[in-house]
């Protein structure tokens, strides 16, 4: 049995203990032999011949006396550990691609470890390191930078950490006494006594940086040059001449702006830019292109309050006047005199981007014209278009050259009316015309047409509030045939079964013949909305009050019509059938 797994020898043999006075059987002696054996066995012997099997306990207590430790595997001793000699690399040489031993021998590189070298010369460029010939890394610093020519002087000590893919500089020393650091954070007051070095960084990662935002500050472009960034895109530059760019990074003038510029005063006594007339013509904006000193300008004439803007070449003295605000504060463009709040000599457009605004007030009292039409060597207006009419909205629109007359008007409402000036008395839409006028081409009221022979086109379609179409009028293919559809998809219906029969309540209808009290039409074949609505209500419109006219959708009689066929068809059948029934017998 030996040990019993807590430490104490037990013997098991037969025949023990010894009793005095008998005979010790050698069965009982060899046995207790043989235990003697077994426990020794398992004993750590003083000079080393045997192995440990398993992990020893201390239990509190401590090697003493141990020796310095020389491979990998070696326990190392308080000293060792103290004088850090285990990250030591010696044999170090090389610049760029170093070469070093460690004391003991490295076994495999590991995340985590810590070693520190003397520099042999200065770096280069990029360095690598080899430690005990297990390959050589990358030598990086701020993660995976690779270290640039002199980051690494000779005579200075270097402490890396491998990361597990590379070593990271985490201190160095140069021989200067200056100090290289990785991703320090100072969370207080930095005092520097001399000079502050930085690098020349760029639009996308200056060198001069906030935290959280680090592609914006400052660099360094070229010699002289001082350059702002924001979000990695240059916004400003002092050059070495010390023009001021903002939007341009070849400023040639004290001051370049590429882009808008706004002035804010601060205060109301306080002036944003002043400008005193001096000369005939006193121009406080210029602008030129290579070669021609001014192709802009803008200024004040001399004895006139008026601001006038004048382009061409040399616009300062032979330029052409393009527009003018006077001093009773009238816009002329294409005249120097303008009598009006804005006065055009020349074709007008007006192009505004989304949600631009023109507004136009006349002063000239209830329906004066807000837009008027000439043309051109005309003094008398060709068309207009009314803003007004005191306090009702409606905007108005009128042709006819001389004696203008109201074509089209748009109410307060929304109601369009073309030839008519109560729209909304008729509805969203309403147009009147005279079929019989020469300048409407076959007496047509509204007509639509489609462009290019399209395909199955849609001339006009009905849609409900949320934009779903609920009927149209549609071009068949390429055809000239017309569709008039109405909705009928099964999504929109429920309670779906077989209508009631109708043939019955069809033959009660009754058709009839008659005269249209205006026009002079006789017609053979019609319905009576009020004799047609007690038998078949759902296709009847009746009028809203006793005035209004009832009227009536043939198009939903088709239904009624075909269920009427259905059941004549099916008594049809069955007369049929017992007529052949009849001849058969």
């Amino acid at each position: 049995m030996a040990f019993n797994g807590s430490g104490t020898f037990l013997i098991n043999t037969a025949g023990q203990p010894v009793v005095a006075g008998t005979v010790i059987s050698s069965t009982a002696f060899n046995a207790l032999t043989a235990d003697l054996a077994t426990g020794l066995s398992t004993v750590i012997t003083k000079d080393g011949q045997t192995t440990v099997t398993a992990n020893i306990p201390m239990s509190t207590y401590k090697f003493t006396g141990l020796g310095v430790g020389s491979a990998a595997t070696d326990s190392a001793n308080l000293s060792q550990v103290q004088s850090t000699v285990t990250k030591l690399l010696t044999s170090v040489s090389g610049t760029d691609t170093i070469t070093a031993v460690g004391a003991p021998v490295v076994a495999a590189y590991a995340a985590g470890q810590m070693f520190y070298f003397v520099a042999t010369g200065d770096n280069t460029g990029a360095v690598t390191l080899n430690i005990d010939s297990l390959g050589a890394k990358a030598v990086t610093r701020d993660g995976s930078v690779a270290l640039a020519a002199g980051d690494i002087k000779s005579g200075e000590v270097v402490v890396v950490v491998y990361d597990g893919t590379r070593f990271q500089v985490v201190s160095q020393l140069n021989s200067a006494g200056n100090a290289t650091f990785a991703n320090v954070s100072i969370t207080s007051a930095l005092n520097v006594g001399g000079v502050a070095t930085f690098a020349a960084g760029s639009a996308a990662a200056p060198s001069i940086t906030t935290t959280g935002d680090t592609n914006t500050g400052i660099f360094f472009p070229a010699a002289d040059t001082i350059a702002f960034t924001e979000g990695g895109v240059e916004a400003a530059r002092f050059d070495s001449s010390g023009n001021l760019g903002i939007g341009t990074s070849s400023p040639g003038f004290r001051l370049d702006v590429a882009g808008n510029i706004r002035a804010l005063n601060s205060g109301a006594d306080s002036q944003v830019l002043v400008v005193a007339p001096s000369d005939s013509f006193s121009p406080f904006i210029r602008w030129g292109v290579s070669g021609i000193r001014d192709s802009g300008i803008l200024g004040f004439p001399a004895g006139d309050d008026s601001l006038v803007y004048r382009s061409g070449a040399n616009s300062f003295s032979t330029g052409t006047e393009r527009f003018r605000i006077t001093v009773a504060g009238n816009v002329g463009i294409g005249t120097s005199s303008p009598a009006y709040k804005l006065d055009v000599v020349g074709d007008a457009r007006i192009a505004g981007a989304t949600n631009s605004t023109f507004t136009i007030q006349s002063t000239y009292g209830a329906g004066a014209s807000s837009l008027q039409f000439f043309a051109s060597g005309n003094s008398a207006q060709n068309a207009s278009i009314t803003g007004g009419e005191g306090s009702v909205s409606n905007l108005r629109f009128y042709t006819g050259g001389a004696s203008l007359t109201e074509k089209m008007r748009i109410t307060s409402g929304g109601a369009i009316g073309v030839n008519r000036t109560d729209p909304q008395a008729y509805g969203q839409f309403a147009v009147r015309w005279d079929p019989t006028a020469t300048s409407v081409n076959n007496a047509v009221g509204i007509s639509v047409d489609v462009a290019n022979n399209t395909t199955n086109a849609v001339f006009a379609q009905w849609v409900n509030e949320n934009g779903n179409g609920i009927g149209s009028i549609t071009r068949v293919a390429q055809t000239n045939a017309v569709v008039y559809n109405t909705t009928s998809d099964h999504r929109l219906k429920s309670n779906i079964e077989d209508a009631a029969p109708v043939l019955e309540k069809l033959m009660s209808v009754q058709v009839r013949q008659y005269d249209w009290t205006e026009g002079d039409l006789h017609q053979d074949y019609g319905f009576v909305a009020q004799e047609l609505e007690p038998v078949l209500s759902g296709i009847v419109t009746k009028g809203k009050t006793e005035e209004d006219i009832w009227q009536l959708d043939y198009s939903r009689l088709t239904p009624h019509l075909l269920k009427a066929i259905q059941e004549q068809q099916a008594i049809i059948t069955q007369l049929t059938a017992r007529v052949a029934q009849l001849e058969s017998k």
